[in-house]
């Protein structure tokens, strides 16, 4: 992370969660490791990835569209 990049304390949160991971560090399944939900959770992971600290991309699950995951993985 840049020293220049300043986060909010539900980044940092975030961050030190997705930092510990699931399986391993800097990544895992947001369902499984994000600290918080709902609204708060998409802006604070939209934030971070606008930032470039993290990746999420979505993958459907029994290729049904309404079933989503994402996978979070820090840069």
């Amino acid at each position: 992370m840049s020293d220049t990049t300043t986060l909010t304390d539900k980044e940092e949160e975030a961050m030190k969660a997705f930092r510990y991971g699931m399986d391993e560090p800097n990544c895992g399944w947001l369902h499984e490791i994000a600290p918080f939900e709902g609204k708060t959770l998409s802006g604070v992971v939209s934030s971070l990835v606008n930032k470039g600290l993290i990746t999420s991309d979505a993958e459907c699950i029994n290729q049904d569209p309404s079933n989503v995951c994402y996978w979070i993985q820090v840069v």
